[in-house]
């Protein structure tokens, strides 16, 4: 479910991407992308390592991993819309 969810919100934010009116540059597709992806990937491993029971590896890895992705995705919120 968390995937679906997470899919759904990078879905919304790509159609606002998308839909911005001047046409956003293409690097800020590109932040887009590695943003998501860092997002996700920070957000698998948090839930991953709390199941495995390693609470410090979870917390680790969402800071090295969410902690970039939310940051470009905010540079993209700011810069493309």
């Amino acid at each position: 479910m968390r995937n679906y969810i997470i899919g759904l919100l990078t879905g919304i934010f790509a159609g606002a991407l998308y839909c911005a009116a001047p046409a956003p540059p293409w690097y800020l597709w590109i932040f887009f992308l590695a943003g998501s992806g860092l997002a996700a990937f920070g957000i698998d491993v948090f839930f991953g390592s709390f199941e495995e029971h390693q609470p410090r590896a979870a917390w680790m890895g969402f800071a090295l991993f969410g902690g970039p992705g939310a940051f470009l995705l905010s540079l993209v919120w700011l810069l493309g819309l």
